[in-house]
C-alpha cells in the first residue's frame, strides 16, 4: 500500500513540474509583444504602436514627410494602413485650380515592404473613405442635392470606377453590393454593384404633402448578405412598412408587413 501511494505522489509532483516548467517556458521565451499593432496619426506622420507583456508601447515612425494626414484606416488583412495626405497643408501649389484638384491624396502603406504609395488624387469635395477588401478603397465625393458619388480603386492595378447610386451608401457583407438611398424626387433606395451595374430599384413618389415618414427609408442587409430588408412610408397612409427582398432571387419580395415598435 506504501508503495503504491509513493507512486502516486511520485506521479503527482512530475505533473505539477511539468506544469510549472511550461508556465516558464510560454512566458519568459515569448517575443515581447502581443496583439494587433496599433496604427496613429501623430505630428502629421503615422506611428506604428508595438506593446509588450508589460503593457508598454514601442513606437515605429511610417512616414517623414511633413504633410497633414487624416482618416487612417488598416486594411482587413493587417498588411496595409491607408490614410489621406492633405496635399493643401503645403504650398506646393500656387494656383487657384490646382490648389482645388491637388486637395488631398489617398495613400497606402505596405507594412511587408515599407513602401507608400499614391493611389488616387482628388479634389476638396472628396470626404470619408474604406476599405472593401485588402486591394480595393472607395473614396466619397459630394456632387450637389441628394448626390454623392464614389470612387472604386484597385490598388494593385490601378484600375477605377466612378459611381453614382444615391446618397448614404450601405454596403453588403461582403462588400461586392450596395444600396443607396433616396429622400427627395421620391424616396426608396437603388443597389448596385462597386462597378457601377444597377440592379434593383425600389421608390415611391412624395406625397403632396411632406411628411416626416418619408425620411425614414433606412436599408439594412443580413448577415450573410442575402436579405435585403425596406424600412419605408406605406403609400398614401401615416404609417411605415417593413418589406424583405430576396437578393438572391432577383430582389423577389419575401414579405411585407406594417412596421411596429
Amino acid at each position: 500500500m506504501k508503495f503504491r501511494i509513493s507512486k502516486i505522489l511520485f506521479f503527482i509532483l512530475g505533473l505539477v513540474i511539468v506544469l510549472i516548467g511550461s508556465y516558464f517556458v510560454f512566458f519568459t521565451k515569448q517575443e515581447k509583444s502581443f496583439g494587433e499593432p496599433i496604427f496613429i496619426i501623430e505630428h502629421n506622420e503615422v506611428w506604428q504602436l508595438d506593446f509588450d507583456w508589460d503593457g508598454k508601447s514601442k513606437g515605429r515612425q511610417l512616414t517623414n514627410d511633413g504633410f497633414e494626414k487624416s482618416l487612417l484606416k488598416v486594411a482587413p488583412d493587417q498588411r496595409r494602413v491607408g490614410y489621406y495626405k492633405h496635399l493643401y497643408s503645403k504650398p506646393i501649389y500656387q494656383d487657384e485650380v490646382s490648389y482645388h484638384e491637388n486637395y488631398l491624396a489617398l495613400m497606402v502603406y505596405s507594412l511587408d515592404t515599407g513602401e507608400e504609395q499614391e493611389v488616387f488624387r482628388g479634389d476638396y469635395r472628396f470626404g470619408n473613405w474604406e476599405w472593401l477588401n485588402p486591394r480595393e478603397a472607395v473614396l466619397y465625393r459630394g456632387c450637389g442635392t441628394e448626390c454623392v458619388g464614389f470612387w472604386r480603386v484597385d490598388i494593385e492595378t490601378g484600375e477605377k470606377d466612378v459611381v453614382n447610386y444615391g446618397v448614404r451608401y450601405e454596403w453588403s457583407p461582403n462588400k461586392e453590393l450596395v444600396v443607396a438611398h433616396h429622400y427627395s424626387g421620391g424616396y426608396g433606395i437603388t443597389v448596385g454593384d462597386k462597378y457601377g451595374n444597377t440592379l434593383f430599384e425600389f421608390r415611391r413618389l412624395l406625397p403632396s404633402v411632406y411628411s416626416k415618414l418619408t425620411d425614414e427609408t433606412k436599408a439594412t442587409w443580413s448577415e450573410d448578405g442575402r436579405v435585403l430588408s425596406l424600412t419605408i412610408k406605406k403609400e398614401n397612409e401615416e404609417k411605415l412598412e417593413v418589406i424583405k427582398f430576396d437578393v438572391d432571387n432577383n430582389f423577389k419580395i419575401i414579405s411585407q408587413e406594417e412596421w411596429s415598435v
